[in-house]
Order: C-alpha cells, then sequence, then structure tokens
C-alpha cells in the first residue's frame, strides 16, 4: 500500500513535463484588449471613409454620381484625391483612399 501511494506522485511528476510542453497551456501572444480595440478602429475608419465617399464624392448630384465601378475607376478616384479635386479634409481622404483600396483590391 505504501508503495502506491508513493508511485503515483512519482508517475504525475514524471508524465507533467510533456503535458505542459505540449502547449495546452498557454498564454495569448497578443494582449486581446489590444486586438479587439484595434481591429474595431479599423471597422470604425472603414465606416467614416464609406460614408464620406458616399456622401462626398458618389451621391447623385457629386462629382461621381455611382461612384466607382471597377478597380481602374477607382484607382482615377483615388488620384482625383491625392490631386486634392474633392471637398475633404486631410483625416477624410484618408479613409476615402483607405476604404477605395480596400472595396477596390487596388
Amino acid at each position: 500500500m505504501t508503495s502506491r501511494l508513493f508511485l503515483a506522485p512519482l508517475l504525475l511528476a514524471a508524465f507533467a513535463g510533456p503535458l505542459l510542453a505540449s502547449g495546452t497551456i498557454s498564454r495569448p501572444s497578443i494582449p486581446r484588449g489590444a486586438a479587439t480595440s484595434d481591429s474595431h478602429e479599423r471597422v470604425r475608419s472603414h465606416e467614416r471613409g464609406r460614408a464620406a465617399y458616399t456622401r462626398k464624392i458618389s451621391c447623385s448630384s457629386c462629382p461621381v454620381p455611382g461612384g466607382a465601378r471597377d478597380a481602374a475607376s477607382a484607382k482615377q478616384i483615388v488620384m482625383r484625391i491625392d490631386a486634392r479635386e474633392f471637398d475633404l479634409s486631410r483625416g477624410e481622404r484618408r479613409r476615402v483612399k483607405a476604404f477605395l483600396v480596400h472595396r477596390f483590391d487596388l
């Protein structure tokens, strides 16, 4: 009976190393709060870029009614944004360009 009590902790100690080294117990490499707030900020920026694009560039009475239909027309709009042809603030220019790049895979 005494040998069983001595053998059980010895076996547990022998298998503890491989169990812990298997990666079953680990910490995330990126804190969840940082990843969540970063992705949330990107989504907000994308939505704001799309809103500015719709409101100031592609509405029916705007300079490009209907907006970009393909990557080539989106590139033309980006070039016009860089030339400051539209009434956009610096932040709006950045967000609208990021929206178009993402939307049309430029």
